[in-house]
């Protein structure tokens, strides 16, 4: 199996400890795909394809329902590199669902 790097460790470390996963979050994209030879035992086509990037997703209805929330996914990606910013979206300035570090900038 191919080992995560070291910031996709450090940052999928960091949502733990914030709650992510306790909340019902669930990695997608690359990061999770290759957690699945090792799950199902077998070894996948195109496992070893890097994107240098994590996805995830988080149904928010569900922290509402207990009551209870993430700190700011912001916030706990700066405990791990402080050059971690915001990348506003594209229909909508105010709004973000990407963080970057200076390193992914160039």
């Amino acid at each position: 199996m191919i080992a995560a790097d070291t910031m996709t460790g450090d940052v999928v470390e960091a949502l733990a400890a914030g709650g992510f996963f306790r909340l019902r979050g669930v990695l997608v994209g690359t990061v999770a795909f290759q957690t699945y030879s090792g799950l199902l035992g077998v070894r996948l086509p195109m496992a070893a394809i890097l994107t240098g990037d994590a996805n995830i997703a988080q149904d928010h209805a569900v922290s509402c329902e207990v009551e209870d929330s993430l700190p700011p996914i912001l916030d706990l990606l700066q405990g791990i590199d402080p050059s971690f910013r915001a990348v506003p979206h594209r229909s909508d300035a105010a709004a973000s669902s990407t963080f970057q570090t200076r390193a992914a900038t160039g």
